[in-house]
């Protein structure tokens, strides 16, 4: 079966480079005084309005939005935001708080942010990777709903336009980006990259795997909603076609179905079948390779 050129150099990308650990001082080369001075003048002003004083909140706010004007690219905000956080010391780490806030009210589309800090989200720099970790947490809490079902709760619409974006243009996909999204939903991830891939692969097979994973992912998270649930004898009866499911999508050709069984399997004990994760430990994909072994990196 034909694979698009595409697809298959964003595969190997992320299969022989994974950003668990980002280079800080490629990042930290990237700084702009004149963006970081305005930075710290928010966080002085910030910092005096948390001990009460109203006047210096009132003006935290405005130097926000003249921080929000200084780049017509908004990412460059977000960016210059993040090595504030990694190359700041400040008492139990206020300045990481005082970053998020000011990030919460730049008030900037989600796709900006997700761009920005995907690559972040396991880096080695305690500091940054609380801090992108803390942003994409506060945007999965929130309330809102985007699209329709599947893809609505825990906002993961906006993950599934990030990947699109990411394999028009042929850029790899932070594999650290994408065990927080496994890890936060294993279905939901599934689902994400199921659904990415419909722009770059035939129409008929789109459409085949589109369907054929919603329907595993409906299998299993029934099977699982069950037995949370304490339906005992339907979680029985449904759990063979569960195991069914999950044994064919851990040979499935595409990385990230195998993926989800890993997740699924680790978060789901009575799913759990050791032969299954031992054949995925030797997996081609080193992605899903060290994440059978239990690797972090």
């Amino acid at each position: 079966m034909r694979r698009g050129i595409l697809c298959s150099t964003v595969i190997l990308t992320i299969a022989c480079h994974s950003r668990a650990q980002m280079d800080m001082k490629s990042l930290i080369a990237e700084t702009q005084p004149q963006i970081q001075d305005q930075i710290q003048k928010v966080y002085d002003y910030s910092s005096k309005a948390a001990r009460g004083e109203f006047t210096d909140n009132c003006m935290a706010f405005e130097e926000i939005q003249a921080l929000k004007d200084m780049a017509d690219d908004k990412g460059e905000i977000v960016k210059q935001l993040a090595i504030f956080v990694a190359t700041t010391e400040s008492s139990e780490d206020l300045h990481l708080f005082a970053a998020g806030t000011m990030l919460k009210y730049l008030d900037l589309p989600a796709s900006i942010p997700i761009r920005v800090l995907a690559p972040y989200v396991d880096a080695e720099n305690e500091k940054l990777r609380s801090f992108a970790r803390g942003w994409f947490q506060q945007h999965d809490s929130n309330d809102r709903v985007h699209g329709r079902p599947p893809l609505g709760s825990l906002n993961y619409y906006d993950y599934m336009q990030y990947v699109r974006k990411r394999l028009e243009r042929n850029e790899d996909i932070p594999a650290g980006f994408i065990k927080y999204i496994y890890e936060k939903d294993p279905g939901k991830g599934l689902l994400v990259f199921a659904h990415s891939y419909i722009d770059f692969s035939p129409a008929h097979r789109h459409r085949h795997l589109r369907r054929g994973m919603e329907l595993s992912e409906r299998i299993v998270s029934n099977a699982i909603w069950l037995n949370e649930n304490e339906f005992a004898e339907r979680f029985e009866a449904a759990l063979p076609e569960a195991n069914a499911e999950l044994a064919k999508l851990a040979k499935h050709e595409e990385w990230w179905a195998r993926l989800y069984v890993i997740y699924i399997m680790r978060q789901n004990h009575a799913l759990l079948k050791d032969k299954i994760l031992r054949q995925l430990a030797e997996d081609e994909n080193q992605l899903v390779s060290q994440t059978a072994k239990g690797d972090k990196k």
